[in-house]
């Protein structure tokens, strides 16, 4: 198997040019080539230069900061296996953080999957980063 990590990492940076709000806290980034990474089964926070301003319990419509956040480059994915979250870091200033809930999903549960065009890239952190084939 690829060492699914490295694999995403050769993929940076992305380009984002549609941001959209799922079912629940489920969230959605296309690229220009259709590939997308989901956010699914995790809580997430959106910090903008270390100041968080929104989280998946948020229930107004926030498309306004997904829409800031659109067309600013995904640069790096940072793993902390202490805290158990995924940091992905945008230029601008902003940054995702995704940590699971295990009172609502479980261990085994993806955080997100980031599709291709062959290669589905998942993490969880049961398994940590894995990939299989798209």
């Amino acid at each position: 198997m690829v060492n699914s990590k490295l694999f995403l990492l050769k993929e940076l940076p992305v380009l984002f040019i549609k941001i959209e709000r799922g079912f629940g806290s489920f969230l959605t980034f296309t690229t220009k080539n259709k590939s997308f990474l989901w956010v699914y089964l995790s809580d997430w926070i959106i910090y903008k230069n270390k100041i968080k301003i929104l989280d998946c319990e948020d229930d107004y419509d926030y498309s306004n900061v997904l829409n800031y956040m659109k067309g600013e480059l995904l640069i790096k994915i940072k793993e902390n296996t202490i805290n158990k979250r995924i940091d992905f870091i945008f230029t601008g200033g902003y940054k995702l953080s995704l940590s699971p809930n295990t009172e609502i999903y479980d261990i085994e549960d993806n955080l997100f999957m980031f599709f291709t065009k062959n290669k589905i890239i998942s993490y969880s952190i049961n398994k940590g980063f894995y990939s299989e084939k798209g």
